[in-house]
């Protein structure tokens, strides 16, 4: 079932792209999906958003992190390409291309942060991915 996003936000989709039911395309508990038109041998790039409260104290760091590991524990090595973040402590932003064995998988992660200071502080992240 697709969930919903803890907070508005607008974005464009890339020329060509379109719009897909998360359940129906394998996505269960994001808010939205997007594909690519045309697969390339049998796979089809996407891009995927999803977001949540959290309550806890992890960092943006500590999330692309876990992030990073998730994608290793399912493709193999992976590693950071590079890492940039941008913002300020209320609102930031970190992005992550990663590379496996020499090749670029095509997979970026954006991470963004957003702190609501009422009516009771509360941090909630955002997460798009874009995998080729």
């Amino acid at each position: 079932m697709p969930t919903t996003l803890p907070l508005p936000i607008e974005f464009r989709l890339p020329e060509g792209w379109f719009p897909a039911p998360p359940d129906e395309v394998g996505a269960p508990g994001v808010a939205f999906v997007a594909l690519h038109p045309r697969p390339d041998a049998g796979f089809t790039a996407n891009i995927t958003i999803a977001g949540e409260y959290r309550p806890d104290g992890a960092t943006l760091e500590n999330i692309a992190d876990a992030s990073v590991e998730r994608l290793r524990e399912a493709t193999g090595s992976v590693v950071v390409a590079h890492r940039r973040e941008i913002g300020s402590r209320t609102s930031c932003a970190r992005s992550a291309p990663t590379r496996r064995q020499g090749q670029e998988l095509g997979r970026s992660a954006l991470h963004v942060r957003v702190t609501r200071p009422r009516p009771r502080p509360q941090k909630i992240l955002c997460r798009a991915v874009r995998l080729p």
